[in-house]
C-alpha cells in the first residue's frame, strides 16, 4: 500500500505545466493498467473479501470527466493531441476555483465520459478505501479536484469549448 500511495502522490504533485517523459508515462500507464486488471480480477471472484470488493468498487470510475488545456494544438483535431496514455481528469465540473488556473486566460474545457467496459482510476476513491482500512492517506490541496486518471482519446470526448477564466 505504501508504494501505491507514494506513486499516487508523485502523480498528483507533478506540475500541470510540464509533460511527463516517456519513462514516466510508461511507468504510470503500467501502474494504472495493473490496477484495472486487479479490479477486473476482483469483480470476477465469486466471493471476494470485503476489503477487495470495496477496493474494486471505490477505485474505479465511470461517468462524466472534465479536463482543461491551457495550450491548444491547432494542427490537431479539435486542438488536442490524442493519447493512449493515462492523463489527469476531474469529476468536478466547477473547476474554476482550482488555484492553478490563471485568471483572465483562455482555456480549452474538455468534457469526456468514461463508460464500461473502459473505466477510469478514481484517486479519491483509492484514498477513501485506504482510510477505511486504516491506511491513512491524504492528498491535501489536490483533494478538491477529485482526480481520475483516464486516457485522452477523441472517442471519449463529449463536448469542448474555449472559456475565459474569470
Amino acid at each position: 500500500m505504501s508504494d501505491l500511495a507514494t506513486d499516487i502522490m508523485q502523480w498528483l504533485e507533478h506540475s500541470a505545466a510540464q509533460k511527463r517523459n516517456s519513462k514516466q508515462l510508461a511507468y504510470y500507464d503500467q501502474l494504472w493498467q495493473d490496477l484495472i486488471l486487479e479490479i477486473q480480477r476482483i469483480e470476477g471472484c465469486e466471493a471476494p473479501m470485503d476489503y477487495e470488493a470495496d477496493f474494486a468498487r471505490m477505485a474505479q470510475y465511470s461517468g462524466p470527466l472534465y479536463r482543461v488545456h491551457h495550450q491548444f494544438e491547432p494542427e490537431h483535431p479539435f486542438g488536442i493531441v490524442e493519447s493512449a496514455s493515462f492523463v489527469s481528469w476531474t469529476k468536478q465540473k466547477k473547476f474554476a476555483e482550482y488555484s492553478w488556473l490563471e485568471k483572465g486566460k483562455e482555456i480549452l474545457f474538455i468534457e469526456g465520459k468514461a463508460e464500461f467496459p473502459e473505466i477510469g482510476i478514481d484517486l479519491a476513491g483509492i484514498k477513501n478505501w485506504a482510510n477505511k482500512y486504516e491506511h491513512p492517506l491524504a492528498f491535501n490541496k489536490c483533494e478538491a479536484e477529485q482526480e481520475v486518471v483516464f486516457p485522452l482519446k477523441l472517442e471519449h470526448i463529449v463536448h469542448m469549448e474555449i472559456r475565459l477564466i474569470a
